[in-house]
């Protein structure tokens, strides 16, 4: 497991110093990636599960995407008529209808051909389509094999999962419990190592962040991936730095899994709702810019 985390580190390192948000308009977008024959897509680099995987057609060049995962990811209702074989997508005012058996599509009742195929009860929709019905829009980095859609990051809608974990004072903590508390805003889970030097470089802006808006009602939230062997060389960091926000301890890298963390540092913002609403791999001084400016903005 060590091992495995270390090589996760390495690869975290090498993301945060090839990639680096530089401009607040790329900060907005999310680049949500789809990969053929893949049961996950990534959002910003952080994988999560598929019931269908994502096919390629040959004849018409193009990607087919699941409909239903990309609907609900973007906070659409879906819901699916078996009699009439069709399947409505709903938010706001903006209604989608997608007729399988004659290989259409409606929004807002204006028509439009399009390319699907049903896979394990699922509809996969050619690209152009779902570009055109959610507004997004797409490029191929891999052909073949592999496409991006940039969404903006403010309707991504990606529910967190409840956990509970004891501190470092042995308390148990819960997500949700912690979320309902009337104090709370919005709480920023932070996924870090004493093993990670990014992670440690970090902890003076999660320190400085926790205590300007911890009276705003913003909670930051460590999660430790440390295994029990290094209980000491934890101690010893957070002694260090006077660490000041709660410490979670994910000995057994059961949040880890369940969250599908593809590397340290990774931090989450999750509010009220139990959505998660911002999400960010690897650590650079601009991004703790843009992440003082997004709660602000929020806040506000």
């Amino acid at each position: 497991m060590f091992r495995t985390k270390f090589i996760s580190i390495f690869l975290s390192i090498l993301f945060s110093l090839i990639f680096s948000f530089s401009t607040k308009a790329s900060l907005e977008n999310e680049e949500v990636v789809f990969t053929v024959n893949k049961y996950i897509f990534k959002i910003g680099g952080q994988p999560f599960k598929l019931d269908a995987a994502p096919l390629y057609d040959l004849s018409s060049e193009s990607f087919l995407i699941p409909l239903r995962a990309f609907g609900e990811l973007l906070k659409y209702s879906v819901d699916w008529d078996n009699k009439a074989r069709m399947a409505t997508l709903q938010k706001d005012k903006k209604v989608i209808e997608i007729y399988v058996d004659l290989n259409a599509y409606s929004i807002n009742s204006k028509g439009r051909t399009t390319l699907l195929k049903i896979d394990k009860g699922r509809i996969l929709l050619k690209d152009s389509s779902i570009s055109e019905i959610f507004n997004v829009s797409f490029e191929v980095l891999i052909p073949k094999n592999e496409i991006k859609f940039l969404v903006p990051n403010n309707e991504i809608r990606i529910i967190a999962k409840d956990f509970t974990l004891k501190d470092i004072g042995g308390n148990n903590v819960n997500l949700y419990e912690t979320l309902s508390r009337n104090d709370v805003k919005l709480i920023i889970l932070n996924f870090w190592a004493t093993y990670c030097p990014i992670c440690l470089k970090e902890i003076p802006n999660f320190i400085s962040l926790y205590n300007d808006y911890k009276d705003k009602g913003v909670i930051v939230i460590g999660i430790n991936t440390d295994t029990s062997s290094l209980e000491k060389m934890r101690t010893d960091v957070i002694d260090k730095y006077g660490i000041n926000y709660p410490i979670l301890l994910d000995t057994n890298s059961e949040v880890y899994d369940s969250y599908s963390v593809s590397g340290v540092p990774n931090l989450f913002v999750v509010d009220k709702n139990r959505e998660i609403i911002l999400h960010h791999l690897g650590s650079t001084e601009s991004y703790f810019d843009y992440l003082r400016s997004y709660l602000d903005r929020y806040l506000a």
